[in-house]
C-alpha cells in the first residue's frame, strides 16, 4: 500500500548540482565567447546548456532509483525519455535567443555621444605584467591618439601606487603624439592599483571650457574606490566614464567598473584578449553601438528603464514555468508537469527578480548569475514510497490505475511493490 507523500530530495539535489554545472560551463561560454559570438547566440546557448545539464541530472537520478515513473520503467520509455531530452535543450536555445533577441533590439543609450577631450588613465600596476606582457595598453593608446583629429584634446595618466599626469589636456597633433609615444615607452609594471587616486586626477585636468570630456579608464585589478564620491564628482563635471577591463578584475573589480562607468553615463568593456583592446578603444571613439544582454549590466540611460526591467523579470520567469513542461515531457508524465507547473512559475519569477535587481545593484555578475541559475536548476516533487501490508478492498481493480493527485500512478506503485517482493523472494 501506499504511503504519504515525501519529497523527492534525491531529485532535488540532483537538479541543483546540474545547475551548477550548467553554470560554470555556461559562463564561460559566456566570458571566452562573447566577442566572438552575437548575444543572441551566447543567450541561447547559455540556456540550452541550463536545461540539458538539469535533464541529464534528473535522468540519471530517476534512472538510478526510479521514484516517479516506477521500478516497471519500460527501456524503450527510458530511451525515448533521452531523445525527447534533446527536444527540450533545442527549446531552450530557441526561447533563449527569441527572448535576448527581444531584449536587444533597441540600441544602448549611453549619455555622451561624442566627447571633444579625452583623458586615458592606464593601470600601470605590477599584476599588468603578466595581463599585458606586451604593453598592448601602450600600443593601444597609442593608435587610438592617432586617430584623434586636430579639434580634439587629450591627457594620458599612468598610475600605479600613484597617478602621474604624462601631459595635461592638449590639442593632438604630431608633435603630441610623438610626445606620448616616447613618455609611454620607459615604463614598468610594478606596484600596487590606486583607482580612486587616477580617477580624481583626470577630472583636476579638467578646465572650466564647454568642451564635452570622458575619461577611459583602463585596468585589470580592483581597489578601494570610494564610489559616491568619484561618481558625484564625475556627475558635477558632466563627464563621462568608460572602462575597459583587460583582465580577470575579480568578483567585486569588475563590479566597480561597472558601477562607476554606468552611473557617470558610460560603458564597461569586458576584455578576454588584450589584443582587442585597440579595437574596443577605436568602437568607444566612434560610438559603435553595443548590444544590451539579457543577462548582463544595463549601461547609461537603460539602467532605470522600467521597461528592460520588466522583460528581463518576464522572460526568466518564463523559462523558469517552461522548464516543468520540458520535465513533463521527458518523463511522458503530464502530472509531473502538473506538481511542478507552480513551484517552477514562483522560482522563475523569483530567479528574475534576482537577476535584475542584482545586477541593477551592481552585486557580482558571478554570484548573482549562479543564484539565477539555482533557482531556475530547484525541482520540488513528491512521491509516495512503498508501505508493506494487507491491501484494502479498494486496492484491486481499475481504480488502482487511476493517476493520483501526485503524479504517481497507483497501479505504477503496486507492480513496485510486487517487484520488491520478488526480489526478496529470490534472495
Amino acid at each position: 500500500m501506499e504511503g504519504k507523500k515525501v519529497f523527492n530530495f534525491r531529485l532535488f539535489i540532483a537538479c541543483l548540482i546540474g545547475a551548477v554545472v550548467a553554470f560554470f560551463v555556461g559562463n564561460a561560454v559566456l566570458t571566452f565567447l562573447r566577442n566572438d559570438l552575437d548575444p543572441i547566440l551566447l543567450v541561447g546557448i547559455y540556456f540550452a546548456i541550463f536545461m540539458l545539464c538539469i535533464s541529464v541530472a534528473a535522468l540519471i537520478c530517476e534512472m538510478i532509483e526510479p521514484r516517479m515513473q516506477g521500478y516497471d520503467w519500460p527501456r524503450e520509455d527510458l530511451l525515448k525519455s533521452w531523445g525527447m531530452m534533446l527536444v527540450t535543450v533545442a527549446i531552450f536555445f530557441g526561447l533563449g535567443c527569441l527572448f535576448q533577441f527581444i531584449y536587444g533590439l533597441a540600441p544602448v543609450r549611453t549619455s555622451l555621444q561624442q566627447a571633444d577631450d579625452y583623458i586615458i588613465v592606464i593601470d600601470n600596476s605590477g599584476s599588468t605584467y603578466v595581463s599585458d606582457p606586451s604593453e598592448e595598453r601602450f600600443l593601444a593608446t597609442n593608435e587610438f591618439l592617432g586617430n584623434l583629429t586636430s579639434e580634439h584634446r587629450a591627457a594620458v595618466i599612468v598610475f600605479s601606487d600613484d597617478p602621474e599626469l604624462l601631459s595635461p589636456l592638449t590639442p593632438v597633433d604630431d608633435r603630441f603624439r610623438a610626445q606620448m609615444a616616447s613618455d609611454l615607452s620607459p615604463f614598468e609594471s610594478n606596484g600596487g592599483t590606486d583607482i580612486q587616486s587616477a580617477l580624481l586626477l583626470a577630472l583636476d585636468t579638467l578646465d572650466d571650457t564647454q568642451r564635452n570630456a570622458m575619461v577611459i579608464l583602463l585596468s585589470d585589478g580592483e581597489s578601494y574606490v570610494d564610489r559616491d564620491l568619484v561618481i558625484s564628482r564625475f556627475n558635477d563635471k558632466n563627464t563621462v566614464l568608460n572602462s575597459v577591463g583587460y583582465a580577470y578584475n575579480g568578483f567585486f573589480g569588475t563590479s566597480l567598473l561597472v558601477r562607476l562607468s554606468s552611473m557617470t553615463g558610460g560603458m564597461y568593456y569586458s576584455l578576454n584578449d588584450i589584443n582587442q583592446l585597440a579595437g574596443t578603444l577605436d568602437s568607444i571613439l566612434h560610438q559603435q553601438s553595443v548590444e544590451r544582454m539579457l543577462l548582463d549590466y544595463r549601461y547609461g540611460q537603460d539602467r532605470d528603464a522600467a521597461l528592460f526591467m520588466i522583460l528581463r523579470v518576464l522572460f526568466i520567469a518564463i523559462l523558469g514555468a517552461a522548464v516543468s513542461l520540458c520535465f513533463g515531457l521527458i518523463f511522458n508524465n503530464r502530472f509531473f508537469f502538473n506538481q511542478l507547473l507552480y513551484s517552477k512559475i514562483a522560482t522563475g519569477v523569483l530567479a528574475g527578480l534576482v537577476l535584475e535587481f542584482g545586477l541593477y545593484f551592481f552585486f557580482p555578475g558571478f554570484l548573482t548569475k549562479i543564484a539565477m541559475t539555482l533557482l531556475l536548476g530547484v525541482v520540488i516533487t513528491f512521491y509516495k514510497p512503498l508501505v508493506f501490508g494487507a491491501h484494502s478492498a479498494g486496492d484491486g481493480g481499475n481504480g488502482s490505475e487511476a493517476a493520483d493527485s501526485s503524479g504517481i500512478n497507483n497501479k505504477i506503485v503496486r507492480n513496485t511493490e510486487e517487484h520488491v517482493l520478488g526480489d526478496i523472494r529470490k534472495g
